[in-house]
């Protein structure tokens, strides 16, 4: 055979179906002891000749020792699926069965071994093998083919244990000889091994006491609707609890209304789950079944686990109210029985209730007022309901709990006598009294009703009064209560003052009477008039329109009004039957006079009424703007003159290009209102309305202008220097292109702009012109040009300015008299005064001995010394000054001059003698210096 040869895929299928597990189950003292036998789930051995090959898909496994060379050591592995085996399960045997079908030559002694890690059947190889970790136990083989027997029993509690403390992971076991030394070899059949049969595969038979759930739930009985905590156990067989692995519980209930949460009104469940780690789990029920019922839990995770099952009573819940069993229509004073039951909010009658109700419904009449004590929660009685009435209902309370029966009629009983309603009453001779009743009753004097016509008779002990129709006012001495129907309605007609009595009678039936005081009628009517709109009040004075409408209103505490009359400016009297106007009518005052009678024949006083018809509209007088407007803004002010003779102005409305501005205000004796308008045409109208709503509508039209540019000066002429004598003229072009030129005005100061002075400039042809009055020479004048337009824009020049100079003849005049004036100077000057010697010369005087130089050396630092500015200085001594003087341009310095000359002898007098010393010429100079000074003036 071919040991690494693949198994064809159909033999491969054929042995899975074959992978079939026996569980047999039977009783052992009162637990449950459950045998369950497993094929292998992998099953390999690994060979050190071939560390890197697999053989998990051989027939075979099978171990080998010795020291041959090559050398070759087999191992095997085999592994049980167990997971079916609940955790908690008190193992009691567990044995592994396999088929040697090549023995050794010789007894041997084979090892078990449980394994460090998980391994795969199809991977495991001499390299990768788990070692072996703890021996489990040596089972000998003998050298003939046969069953060998393995008992793993502790491995298998370690793999079904309790918790975690005991627990070791199923990987399964690994195989070999004990004596590796001494040489040998055998075989057994692998689950592979399809065509030696499935009975001589291997095979773990495993004997156990499987765990069980126990529930705890309360000992008491429970009220409907409320939650209780309850709890399930997983046990062992020995009642020891298990807390490894993940266990589903089912719950259910045997109650139709059963609930299980997880919390007290929770979501509802049928599965919980004990987790890993805990050997329980809390839940909560609640029931709103009253009785018992069963509470079961049981797990179809494993089988076979023990299920529980317990009993839990249920009480009703609080008492959340009452019922009343269903109440068919009553007889009004007659006892009927009524039952009432106490429940609770989930409808179990509440049993233990014990307590007495008080009873009270819709009329108000029921009897008793109070039940008896309930009975294992229910009370029936009689009661009694004294009024004839529809959709009656009952209502019962006890406990702080309220209950309410179902809506019923209670009828009255046959009909036995007539009433007639109001049994007293009072009315006003000649006047009908709205309505009476005539009203079938029974026994019990409720009112009701005939199954046939009755036919009822009237009668009055007054000599003048008479039953009416109450539809046709017509008047009547019988009257039909049909069948079906309870009462009938007349009126009663009297004249006659006194006390009478009227009767309603009808075959079987006792009469019903009534009393009447008709009291006699001496006052007569009163009327009043209204004024409908429009109307419009100023002190006394109505104004009414011809539409406005007028009523007469007429009352009579009495016998009542028969009639009223109206006439209008005196004509003849009509009738009032509706309302009445002045259309027709001309303008101004006009009088409506009126009156009533009653019908005991009281009449009225005339009464009247004056009112002052206006049908006018108002009249509009003058209005602004119209036509052109040119004007510096875009705020317009409208303006109109209305007037209303009659009721007066109430309100006049501007209309702008078709569109509503509002009111206009009053002002004075007008109406205006300002709109900001756009430049260009406009229609306008207005509507003025009186008080009573007559109205006049009077349109204009309008173009507007908008000048927000001030005018344009140019073309300004102006001399540049005009001589003194000659009037200047100044002119200018002035222009406006909207709303024109107003005025222009020259402004001029000759005091530096300390004041001005003012003059309107004239148009003339396109310039505008004015004259500047002739100034003294040397006068600076300053100017400007300022110009408005129609609607105040102003423009204005900048400052220009001149000055005035002299004549070109004044100048000739002047330098001719300088010319004189000078010639004349110097013959006086040549011909009065000696020429003075020249000084002698003076001695040099002799210079001290200086150091001679050296060869070379720095030259001296010449400190520096600011210099104040020399002015020149106006020398008024010179002839020609003087020679001008004599002039006598200026006459004022003429006298000035004689009063301050000395006499010419003094001069002369003060010069120097010969005989003297004559100055030097440094001297000399100084002294003209001060001569000329003396010559200022």
């Amino acid at each position: 055979m071919n040991e690494g040869r693949l198994l064809p895929p159909v033999i491969i299928v054929v042995a899975l179906c074959l992978m079939l597990q026996n569980i047999n189950v039977g009783m052992v003292g009162e637990g449950i002891l459950a045998v369950k036998k497993f094929s292998p789930s992998d099953d390999a051995y690994v060979s050190s000749l071939n560390p890197d090959a697999n053989y998990g898909n051989v027939e075979y496994i099978g171990i080998k020792t010795g020291w041959e060379l090559p050398m070759d050591l087999w191992y095997s592995y085999i592994k049980f699926n167990l997971e079916s085996i609940p955790p908690g399960s008190v193992v009691s045997s567990a044995t592994m069965r396999l088929y040697v079908y090549k023995p050794p030559t010789d007894y041997r002694k084979m090892e078990c071994w449980l394994v460090s890690k998980d391994w795969k059947e199809g991977k495991i190889t001499w390299n990768n093998k788990p070692p072996g970790t703890e021996r489990v136990t040596a089972t000998q083989v003998p050298p003939n083919p046969d069953w060998i027997s393995i008992d793993v029993t502790s491995s298998v509690k370690k793999f079904t244990s309790k918790d975690d403390a005991g627990y070791a992971p199923n990987y399964g076991w690994m195989l070999n000889d004990s004596d590796i030394l001494t040489p040998t070899q055998y075989c057994i059949y692998s689950r592979d091994a399809i065509f030696a049969g499935q009975e001589l595969w291997p095979y773990l038979e495993v004997s156990y006491y499987p765990p069980h759930l126990e529930l705890d739930v309360p000992s008491s009985p429970i009220q409907a609707g409320e939650w209780v905590k309850m709890t399930v156990y997983r046990k062992t067989y020995n009642g020891e609890p298990i807390t490894r692995g993940n266990l589903k519980v089912k719950l259910s209930s045997t109650s139709p209304r059963g609930k299980f949460a997880l919390t007290p009104g929770g979501t509802g469940i049928t599965e919980l789950t004990i987790p890993d780690g805990s050997d329980h789990k809390d839940f909560y029920y609640s029931d709103k079944e009253v009785g018992e019922c069963k509470i079961s839990v049981w797990t179809d995770q494993y089988s076979p686990y023990g299920s529980d099952e317990e009993s839990v009573s249920v009480n009703p819940g609080p008492l959340d109210h009452f019922e009343f069993d269903p109440i068919p229509p009553q007889i009004v004073a007659t006892p009927f029985t009524i039952t009432i039951t106490a429940y609770d909010a989930f409808g179990n009658v509440k049993t233990d209730y014990t307590g007495t109700n008080s009873l009270s419904d819709t009329t108000g009449t029921i009897e008793p007022k109070m039940t008896g004590a309930f009975v294992n929660g229910k009370w029936t009685g009689d009661v009694m309901i004294k009024k004839v009435a529809k959709n009656v209902k009952i209502t019962t309370r006890g406990a702080g709990k309220t209950g309410e029966s179902n809506a019923f009629d209670v009828k009255a009983g046959p009909p036995v006598k007539l009433t007639i309603e109001p049994s007293e009453f009072e009315m006003n001779a000649g006047e009908t009294y709205s309505y009476l009743s005539i009203t079938l009753r029974d026994a019990n004097g409720f009112e009701t009703i005939s199954t046939s016509t009755i036919l009822v008779s009237l009668f009055t002990t007054s000599p003048e009064g008479e039953f009416r129709d109450y539809e046709t006012g017509e008047k009547i001495t019988k009257i039909s209560i049909p069948a079906g129907s309870s009462s009938v309605k007349v009126d009663y007609y009297d004249n006659k003052g006194g006390t009478w009595t009227l009767r309603a009678s009808a075959t079987g039936l006792t009469p019903g009477t009534a009393t009447v005081t008709v009291i006699a009628d001496t006052t007569p009517p009163e009327t009043t008039i209204r004024v409908g709109l429009p109307k419009h009040v100023v002190g006394t004075t109505i104004y009414v329109s011809s539409s406005t409408s007028f009523s007469l209103y007429a009352t009579d505490d009495f016998s009542g009004v028969k009639e009223t009359k109206y006439r209008i400016d005196g004509k003849e009297w009509k009738n009032y039957m509706e309302e009445f106007n002045l259309s027709g009518y001309y303008d101004g005052v006009h009088e409506i006079e009126y009156y009533s009678v009653d019908n005991a024949g009281n009449r009225e006083a005339i009464k009247n009424l004056e009112v002052f018809l206006d049908n006018t509209p108002p009249s509009v007088g003058e209005a602004s703007p119209t036509g052109s407007l040119v004007q510096k803004q875009k705020l317009v002010s409208f303006t109109v003159s209305v007037e209303d003779p009659g009721s007066g102005i109430k309100e006049v409305e501007l209309i702008l290009d078709g569109v509503s501005r509002g009111l206009m205000t009053k002002s004075g004796d007008k109406y205006v209102k300002t709109i900001s308008l756009d430049e260009g045409d406009h229609s306008w109208s207005i509507e003025a309305v009186d008080n009573l709503g007559n109205s006049k509508t009077k349109e204009y039209y309008l173009t507007l202008i908008v000048d927000e540019v001030p005018p344009t000066i140019s073309g300004l002429s102006v001399p540049s220097a005009p001589a003194w004598g000659e009037p200047v003229s100044i002119s200018c072009m002035v222009s406006d292109d909207k709303s024109g030129v107003k005025n222009v005005t020259l402004y001029y100061s000759t005091s530096g702009g300390v004041s001005w002075s003012s003059i309107s400039m004239k148009p003339i042809g396109n310039k505008y012109f004015a004259t500047i009055p002739s100034q003294q020479p040397f006068t600076k004048v300053q100017c400007y040009i300022e110009a408005f337009d129609n609607v105040e824009n102003i423009s204005q020049t900048d400052m220009f300015e001149y000055t005035v100079s002299l004549p070109m003849w004044m100048y000739l005049v002047v330098a001719l008299a300088l010319i004189v004036v000078a010639a004349a100077f110097l013959l006086k000057r040549r011909g009065g005064r000696k020429p003075e010697p020249s000084p002698p010369p003076e001695a040099p005087e002799p210079k001290p001995e200086e150091a001679p130089p050296s060869a070379w050396q720095y030259p001296e630092e010449i400190p520096y010394k600011p210099q104040e500015p020399v002015l020149p200085k106006l020398d008024y001594s010179t002839d020609i000054y003087k020679g001008i003087k004599e002039i006598k341009i200026f006459p004022e310095e003429e006298k000035k001059e004689a009063e301050e000359q000395p006499p010419e002898e003094a001069a002369w007098e003060e010069a120097p003698s010969e005989k003297e010393e004559k100055p030097s010429i440094f001297e000399e100079e100084q002294y003209q210096q001060v001569e000329e000074e003396d010559l200022e003036p």
